[in-house]
């Protein structure tokens, strides 16, 4: 009987050693961060109405781009330098949460700046809830993410996780307590509920963080530092953002709101893939580092082959599945109007594919520190798109448009993969030299 306690007892051990991992404990925060959002959409286009959806829309892309470009300039960084070292100072962590929080208020007062400018330029008035919204909402979000980011560049899965499951259950709760009180559902009130969730969830972390202040002088060593690995990185991200914007815009000036809905709706379904893209940011950038400092620029490519390819298989999986029977799943989640959209979802999903094996080897880029090499990737591809874009969906409708987004997908990988080749060349020839070097008599 013992034994049999002590065999069971052992494979519990074994599991938990399993999952307590970088990669599971990320795929897990980013599924949990993945279901909150598309709940809480969901609750918005039921609940609120259409006007008030497109308004709650409105402020949370604002307020997601904000995060996006602090996450660029103080997570991507932090992840690659957590990683080059077996351990980091825990006042290197409390700076980045100082610029945290430095940053996070002044994206709240540039989002509530354009949304009050926004509605005053529209109305003729403006609208001090929705801008006090904006900002809290903005300030909170940007800390709740970066917050996860540190304590999963720390080893800190496991309570990196737990942020997210308390913000997701503070959502739920909040929002049944909204309904079943017969309060009103509306832009401001969904925005106020994922304000208060988000920055109560990581309340905690954070002030311990805060509690080691840095010196002026680390404050600005660190923020050098971050800037001069992500300059190219947020220059990047501007323009793939306004890329992407750009077509969807054109796209329905030109063939109709019907058809950018029916683009979207490819996207939103294959969207099940980001908590993959998203998750091995937590981990693989840490990872890839450390291989780098271990063994150079040989460990670096294995290990990121290794990621492609067990990735790789699950994403790939993944892609299948939505694909194949393309319009069961449109059908079946969006309405019968959607499944004529089932080629579109099919296309998307290899303009995906692309997308994965990008994103793996960008973090070999970021890992040597080449990020131009990654700008300049998106501005070739961004600047073909765009050039392509209208004739395009004049000649093609929708399928057009959907074309020049898998090519400037595509142009983007061949470019990215083009650096990462250059820069292996050049290594090798550095590393020849220095034999040759060495081999010489003295």
């Amino acid at each position: 009987m013992q034994e049999v306690r002590h065999d069971w007892w052992r494979g519990l051990r074994g599991t938990w050693a399993w999952v307590d991992r970088p990669m599971s404990w990320s795929f897990l925060d980013q599924l949990t961060a993945s279901g909150v959002s598309f709940c809480l959409g969901i609750a918005a286009a039921r609940f609120a109405g259409h006007t008030e959806f497109g308004v709650f829309t409105l402020v949370l892309v604002l307020a997601l781009l904000a995060a996006t470009l602090i996450e660029t300039v103080l997570a991507l960084p932090m992840m690659t330098l957590a990683g080059a070292r077996a351990r980091r100072p825990p006042v290197y962590y409390s700076t980045v949460a100082v610029w945290t929080v430095i940053t996070a208020l002044a994206g709240g007062l540039t989002v509530s700046g354009i949304i009050g400018g926004f509605f005053y330029l529209r109305d003729g008035l403006i609208h001090g809830e929705l801008v006090g919204v904006a900002f809290a909402v903005t300030f909170a979000q940007a800390a709740h993410n970066m917050v996860r980011r540190i304590l999963f560049a720390r080893l800190k899965g496991a309570w990196g996780f737990l942020c997210g499951v308390i913000r997701g259950l503070t959502i739920a709760v909040g929002g049944s307590a909204l309904v079943v009180g017969g309060y009103t559902i509306n832009a401001f009130s969904l925005l106020s509920l994922l304000a208060v969730a988000s920055a109560v969830s990581v309340v905690i972390p954070l002030l311990r963080l805060l509690s080691r202040y840095p010196d002026v002088r680390m404050r600005r060593a660190v923020l050098n530092r971050h800037w001069k690995m992500s300059q190219w990185l947020v220059g990047m991200v501007s323009i793939s953002i306004g890329q992407e914007q750009a077509i969807w815009l054109l796209l329905g000036g030109l063939l109709g709101d019907a058809a950018v809905g029916g683009a979207r709706a490819g996207q939103h379904l294959l969207g099940i893939t980001h908590f993959i893209l998203l998750g091995m940011h937590n981990f693989v950038a840490r990872e890839a580092a450390g291989a780098y400092a271990a063994g150079g620029h040989a460990a670096l490519t294995r290990y990121l082959f290794e990621r492609t390819w067990h990735l790789g298989l699950l994403t790939g999986a993944l892609l299948l599945g939505l694909a194949v029977p393309a319009e069961f799943w449109l059908g079946l989640l969006l309405g019968d109007e959607y499944v004529r959209y089932a080629d579109v979802l099919r296309l998307f999903a290899i303009s995906y594919a692309a997308v994965f094996v990008r994103e793996v080897w960008m973090m070999y880029l970021r890992t040597v520190d080449r990020s131009r090499g990654i700008f300049n990737a998106f501005a070739l591809s961004s600047i073909l798109a765009i050039l392509a874009a209208a004739p395009a969906m004049l000649f093609a409708g929708i399928y057009g448009a959907v074309l020049v987004v898998i090519s400037a997908n595509v142009i983007s990988l061949a470019y990215v993969l083009f650096e990462v080749r250059r820069s292996q060349r050049e290594a090798s020839a550095i590393c020849g030299t220095r034999a040759d070097l060495a081999s010489e008599p003295r």
